[in-house]
């Protein structure tokens, strides 16, 4: 048994007969106990009354959205308070552990072109040696502050090689290397 208290009559109705905006706000909110059973009724029958309570609640939904926004926008430019701790985030060993393996497993096929990937790997590792001696610093200095300089040094390594393999692989057949003699 319902025992919550009903909107009074003058709340509910305006004087055509229709939902009076008190009474468009709680079925908006959700509020049905505040409201008649006939009132409930009413709305899902009377298409102006319908309407109005479709507009009320798309109204409803647009200042959610805006005050979302706006707090989003408030929290990106809180300022940092100074006594603030900067943590960095771990590296993603099990991403990098699957990338690792994938990109192993899409090697498969290529290996019997390895001997003339090899021939060509030291040509294509010089052109990209600038891009990885950065990443490499990058990945020892994130090394080095957690204690796994030793696996850094490894994967970087394995991924320099994976990498050269595939740039040596999808560059195009038609380049002629000329050895200087």
């Amino acid at each position: 048994m319902n025992t919550q208290p009903k909107l009074e009559a003058a709340l509910v109705w305006d004087g055509a007969g229709h939902l009076a905006e008190a009474a468009i706000a709680a079925l908006v909110d959700g509020e049905l106990g505040l409201l008649p059973d006939e009132a409930v009724g009413h709305a899902g029958e009377c298409p102006l009354c319908a309407e109005r309570v479709g507009q009320a609640a798309l109204l409803a939904v647009d200042i959610d959205v805006a005050l979302e926004a706006r707090r989003r926008a408030a929290r990106a430019l809180a300022p940092v308070p100074a006594n603030a701790v900067h943590v960095r985030r771990p590296l993603p060993w099990v991403a990098l552990a699957a990338a690792f393996v994938i990109a192993i497993a899409g090697q498969v096929p290529a290996l019997r072109e390895l001997p003339a990937v090899m021939v060509r790997l030291p040509s294509v590792v010089l052109h990209a040696l600038p891009v990885y001696a950065r990443a490499l610093a990058l990945a020892m200095g994130q090394a080095h502050s957690s204690g796994l300089l030793l696996k850094t040094w490894f994967a970087t390594a394995t991924l320099l090689i994976i990498a050269g393999s595939l740039v040596a692989r999808l560059a195009p057949r038609s380049m002629s290397y000329r050895r200087a003699s």
